[in-house]
C-alpha cells in the first residue's frame, strides 16, 4: 500500500516538474476557493453561494480536463448554501 502511494506521489511530482507549477495551480485554486467560506459566519449563505457558483463556473470552463472532478464539490457547496440557517451558523 505504501509503495502505491509513493509511486502516485512521484507521478504527480513528475507532472509538476515537466509542466511547471502553473499547471498544478488550477488544482490549488479550487481547493482554496472551497475553503474560503468556512471562516465566514455572518454571511455564510452568501459565501457558500459565491464559492459554489465560482466552482461550478470552473466546471463549465474546464469541462473536458479537470472541471468534471470539481462538480461534486460545487453541488455540495450549493446544497450547503440552501440548507444552512444563517442565524445559527457558526464558524469552524
Amino acid at each position: 500500500m505504501l509503495e502505491v502511494v509513493k509511486d502516485k506521489l512521484l507521478d504527480y511530482a513528475s507532472v509538476v516538474a515537466v509542466t511547471d507549477f502553473d499547471s498544478a495551480s488550477g488544482l490549488f485554486f479550487t481547493t482554496l476557493l472551497a475553503l474560503c467560506s468556512l471562516p465566514i459566519r455572518k454571511y455564510r449563505r452568501a459565501a457558500l453561494l459565491l464559492t459554489g457558483g465560482l466552482t461550478l463556473a470552473i466546471c463549465l470552463v474546464w469541462p473536458f480536463s479537470i472541471g468534471v472532478l470539481y462538480l461534486p464539490t460545487a453541488v455540495l457547496l450549493l446544497y450547503a448554501a440552501v440548507v444552512t440557517r444563517a442565524d445559527i451558523a457558526h464558524a469552524i
